[in-house]
């Protein structure tokens, strides 16, 4: 998916430098691996995911060991020990707790 992402975001970028509009035109039906509003919106979502994930291991560093996990850690793999199902989970979890405390 992301391949294709990038790829498509590539496209329209080069279509702007040739003010190729017609890249920018919308399907019905939707293509949303194709049309610009779509692809866009993914991008977006994308990268607000990466940087919400970055936010939690900078927070996570910030406070040398989250609740819920041990106190060791190799380089930024931390080693879940408890009630999560998840990274993200254990990390927004200590976030909602040192929010609570302070």
């Amino acid at each position: 998916m992301s391949e294709q992402l990038v790829k498509r975001l590539r496209e329209l970028s080069n279509a702007v430098t040739r003010a190729d509009w017609n890249e920018f035109s919308m399907r019905i039906p939707a293509e949303k691996d194709r049309d610009a509003d779509f692809v866009l919106l993914q991008a977006a979502n994308k990268i607000a995911a990466l940087e919400a994930d970055a936010a939690r291991m900078d927070f996570l560093d910030s406070i040398g060991a989250a609740y819920g996990f041990e106190d060791t850690h190799e380089g930024n793999r931390w080693m879940i020990d408890g009630p999560f199902n998840s990274l993200r989970a254990a990390i927004d979890a200590a976030i909602e707790k040192g929010n609570s405390n302070g």
